[in-house]
């Protein structure tokens, strides 16, 4: 049995060890006179070189719960197929470029697409 405690720390430690490398991965990037709005800007570029990437692949595991099967489609009714299980879409956010995968279905009758995770994620039509 575990005291629920155990392995709290490495949360922290990792925290600190990125901390540490966006310091010195900052400091190379930045020239000897740089100003103010240099650091920042370069700061928010290295943020989103580091964050874009995990808020897509957070973004995939969400869709990838959306319910897909058995849907039908909104224009003439008839049911939706799977054509694409992870259809990509480049999204732009605060944390910079993501890419999102995610079901993509299209009808087979009239040729209507969807892309039911879009919605549920609010990433709105794409």
């Amino acid at each position: 049995m575990t005291s629920g405690t155990e392995g709290r720390g490495t949360g922290n430690e990792a925290m600190e060890l990125m901390r540490a490398w966006a310091r010195e991965e900052l400091h190379r990037r930045l020239s000897p006179g740089a100003t103010a709005a240099d650091v920042e800007g370069a700061a928010r570029k290295l943020s989103q070189e580091l964050f874009g990437p995990v808020v897509g692949q957070e973004w995939t595991r969400r869709a990838a719960e959306v319910p897909h099967r058995g849907l039908r489609c909104g224009v003439c009714g008839n049911a939706l197929r799977v054509v694409d299980r992870r259809r990509r879409r480049q999204l732009t956010g605060v944390q910079g470029e993501s890419v999102l995968e995610r079901p993509y279905l299209r009808c087979s009758h009239c040729g209507e697409g969807y892309a039911p995770a879009d919605q549920v994620l609010g990433v709105g039509a794409g």
